[in-house]
This record gives C-alpha cells, structure tokens and sequence, in this order.
C-alpha cells in the first residue's frame, strides 16, 4: 500500500492494482530472470569482437554467395554461428573473443577452414578459398550422394579429423585406455600430423589437409603443419590458399620456421 501512498496521483488499472505497482511488479520479475541469466543484464557490458570475410572460387577469384560458413569454437568444438554470405560472398558475425575455426562449406566445391583468434573490439578478416570438386569426385557425388563419395572425407569441425578403419589411429581425439594419461595437445598434433603426410603420400589431399587443419589447432605454433599445407594448396594450384597459409604461420608459428620459409619459397611471387 506504500506505493499507493507515493504514487497517489497515479490512476488505477483496476480496482486492486496501479500503475505504479504493476511497473514494481514488472521491474521485480525482471531482476529475477537477470539474476538467473535467463535474460542478459542491459546494464553490464559483454565483451566482443567480430570475424569478418568473404568466401571465393579459388580458381576464378569471382564470391561463391550459395556458400556456408561456420564458425566454430574452438576449445569447446562446438559450432557459435553459421553465416550465409552475401552476394558478394561477404558476412560478418559478432563473436566473443577467443579462438575459432573458420569454415566454408558449399555443394561442389571441397572445404575451406582457418584456425584464427578474435579479440575484443577488433574485427578478424579472413578469406576462404574453395576449390570445386574435379570432375571424378563431381561424378562420384552424383553417383553416391554428396553423403559418400570415392574420395575419403574427413569431417574436422568439432572434434578432429575422423580417421578410416584400419588406419594408425582410429580412437577419438584425446581418448586414452583406462588407467593411462590423456595425451597432450602437441602429442595430439603430432599425431594428426603423420596421418596428414601418410594422407598426403596416398594422394589424398582433402584428408591430408584436414588432418593438418586439425593438428594447427592443437598446436598452432609448429611451422611444418603450415608448410605442409601450402604445399597441397600449391598441388592444387590454388596460390589463394597457399598465400593464407603462409601469411597464418608467418604470424603464429615459432618452431620449424625453416621448412615454412622452404614451402612460402614455393608460391610464386605476384
């Protein structure tokens, strides 16, 4: 009744409640939901950046905007956002700061991903440059489903590359027998690693290169993964990628740095 007493002047909505003690009332519930973070807190202040890009034809340089990009987190594998580009293959997500893997995925083209950190109040440009598929893999597709083709598929996202039975690691990513320790993260990388040049030997360059997509994320400082990943960009004459590639283990790696100069040497200057 205090309220009525304050707010006298103040006409009623109905012969039990007034303005004035519904608006308490309204401003009660909604501390509550914010003390629970049901909804956020207008008052406080949410750290951010932005990842920014744009997704071409590797080969014609011209946006691919029928594309998809996901943006995934990367110590938790899980995907934040998923972005569809404009008309000129351009988007622009609003992130957390932290570090994520960036991915295009398109029908008729291979996937393209990069391993970035997003700080806050800074925007992260990255551009991805996807390769169409050749035209056995294209038949393949058409054949099997874009489900199954003849070139093997390793899905790297979230939790790793998935390896085929039978190959030097079939376990999950990290996973260890009962009673022994989980690996390290550069024990890890090493590991994706050799699957990644074994891949690379076979001829397999979609493997390969998510195998050492997958190992630059455990380990983003180690220059060979880099390397290697320009040269099956350079194999796949897309310059693009390599250049990116490059310029990525330019910024973050700090061992084997003279096998990343030895593949950098490979792009052809523009």
């Amino acid at each position: 009744m205090f309220l009525r007493r304050i707010f006298k002047n103040i006409p009623d909505v109905g012969p039990w409640v007034s303005i004035a003690e519904l608006v308490a009332a309204v401003l009660t519930i909604a501390a509550i939901l914010v003390g629970l973070e049901v909804v956020p807190n207008p008052f406080v202040r949410v750290a951010s950046g932005k990842i920014s890009g744009s997704v071409i034809d590797a080969a014609s340089g011209e946006p691919v905007p029928e594309s998809t990009v996901q943006i995934i987190d990367n110590e938790s594998r899980m995907m934040v956002c998923e972005s569809v580009p404009d008309a000129k293959g351009g988007f622009t997500e609003t992130v957390k700061p932290g570090g994520y893997t960036v991915k295009a995925v398109c029908d008729g083209y291979r996937p393209a991903a990069k391993s970035i950190s997003v700080l806050e109040n800074k925007t992260r440009v990255v551009r991805l440059a996807i390769t169409k598929h050749t035209p056995a893999e294209a038949k393949a597709a058409a054949q099997s489903g874009a489900a199954a083709t003849k070139v093997v598929t390793v899905t790297v996202p979230v939790g790793g590359p998935t390896v085929p039975k039978g190959s030097p690691s079939s376990a999950p990513a990290g996973s260890a027998p009962a009673g022994r320790p989980a690996k390290s993260k550069e024990a890890l990388a090493h590991e994706q690693y050799q699957l990644a040049k074994n891949y690379y030997e076979q001829g397999n360059l979609q493997a390969a290169e998510d195998a050492c997509n997958a190992a630059v994320r455990y380990d983003p400082t180690d220059g060979r993964f880099y390397a290697t990943l320009i040269r099956i960009s350079l194999q796949r004459n897309n310059e693009v990628a390599a250049k990116d590639y490059a310029d990525e283990g330019g910024r973050k790696a700090k061992k084997n740095l003279g096998l990343l100069k030895e593949a950098a040497a490979e792009i052809s200057p523009e």
